[in-house]
């Protein structure tokens, strides 16, 4: 995945918090993973 709205937008849907564990399984280059983890 490239496009960097989109990743936003399903970061923004997740609305992660401090304590959540958080699962991400997917054969890809952690383009969802890192803002998850970062947000």
């Amino acid at each position: 995945m490239q496009d960097t709205r989109i990743i936003g937008d399903i970061v923004n849907a997740v609305r992660p918090q401090a304590d959540d564990v958080v699962i991400e399984i997917g054969p890809g280059l952690a383009a969802i993973t890192e803002p998850l983890a970062k947000s």
